[in-house]
């Protein structure tokens, strides 16, 4: 009967490790604790992997986050728009338009370039400007410079990824803390004693039938998680060693 493989889980991510405790646990779940003679360490692992995965959950997000980055990319590109549009109708030939483009940029180079703000800075700065924008006195110019509309468009992009932000925070504040590498730091070593436990048994031939089912599919699981690894520290030395030898100047930005 062959027994479990050794496991580099150092050099798993964060969420790789997770995802192979559980499905170390879905393997003993399966064939069951009692067959398998490791009921003493069992309990501690289910209750750490319990608290990897809380860990886990906190770390990677929420899903809105990728739907915020989404909002704010739409307001970042309406602002772009205005701006172009400003800067544009600065050079108009009509006097009067240039004019207002004049006093439009004048308002929107207080803050200046807001576009790589932190997220709440630049809530509250597109705030401010939409505001002042569609102020009477200036809603004239912004009619002759031709963007009226934008900033309507822009003010309710604004708010919308404001309110979604703040649904994404109160997600995270009723989320548990959790730190993953303290995780992996606990649950190491009952995993390695799970697994000692198991050779002990197929060493000294004490061990169920059903362990040698266990042992094959926790070893396929092991030579998949091994490839992974594998693979990506071959890539992570390609593109060192290209790095080494190739220098690529730092485009401007745009």
């Amino acid at each position: 009967m062959e027994k479990i493989e050794t496991m580099p889980l150092y050099g798993l991510h964060s969420n790789e490790h997770g995802q192979f405790m559980t499905d170390v646990n879905t393997l003993i779940l399966k064939y069951t604790v009692i067959e398998l003679g490791i009921e003493t360490p069992y309990p501690t692992f289910k209750n750490l992997l319990i608290a990897e995965e809380q860990a886990l959950s906190t770390e990677l997000g929420s899903i809105k986050t990728e739907n915020i980055k989404s909002f704010d990319a739409l307001r970042v590109k309406t602002l772009k728009a205005i701006y172009g549009k400003v800067d544009s109708t600065l050079k108009s030939p009509f006097t009067d338009e240039a004019e207002s483009a004049r006093i439009i940029h004048h308002i929107i180079d207080i803050d200046g370039d807001i576009r790589d703000w932190p997220y709440n800075e630049k809530t509250n700065a597109i705030a401010n400007l939409t505001h002042t924008l569609q102020e009477p006195a200036n809603e004239v110019h912004t009619n002759k410079v031709g963007i009226t509309a934008w900033v309507v468009v822009l003010k309710t992009q604004n708010e919308d990824f404001e309110a979604l932000n703040n649904d994404r925070n109160e997600d995270f504040a009723e989320r548990p803390s959790g730190n993953s590498k303290e995780a992996r730091k606990a649950i190491d070593p009952v995993y390695n004693q799970i697994v000692e436990r198991i050779n002990a048994s197929v060493i000294m031939e004490v061990a169920k039938p059903v362990v040698a089912n266990f042992v094959s599919e926790l070893n396929q699981k092991i030579a998949y998680y091994k490839a992974t690894i594998a693979n990506r520290n071959g890539r992570n030395n390609k593109n060192n060693s290209s790095d080494t030898n190739n220098s690529t100047p730092t485009s401007p930005k745009a």
